[in-house]
């Protein structure tokens, strides 16, 4: 049983720092889950491209994904493929039943 609040208690450590980040880059990460929960794993540049946002946000939004633990990036010749964690799975899944 303990392991399910442990479960609960990263779920919601990597909510809080995902939400830490406020403004523009907050609608980013937004804009980043929706996407990749619609299409999984991704190139780099295709999601870039479906997501339409100044590179910056883009990588800003990335980054700050990728340090709450919701999404990882694997590094291709292409510049990289993008995907949810499970933790980030679970954080789209609460998202969208609110």
């Amino acid at each position: 049983m303990s392991n399910n609040s442990d479960d609960f208690g990263s779920f919601l450590e990597s909510v809080q720092n995902a939400s830490k980040s406020k403004g523009p880059e907050n609608t980013s990460n937004m804009k980043i889950i929706s996407i990749l929960v619609r299409l999984g794993e991704v190139e780099m540049a295709q999601l870039v491209a479906v997501v339409e946002l100044p590179w910056s946000d883009f990588i800003n939004g990335i980054e700050a994904l990728k340090s709450a633990g919701l999404v990882a990036v694997t590094e291709t010749k292409q510049g990289g493929r993008v995907k949810l964690t499970d933790e980030g799975q679970r954080w789209a899944n609460a998202l969208s039943s609110d």
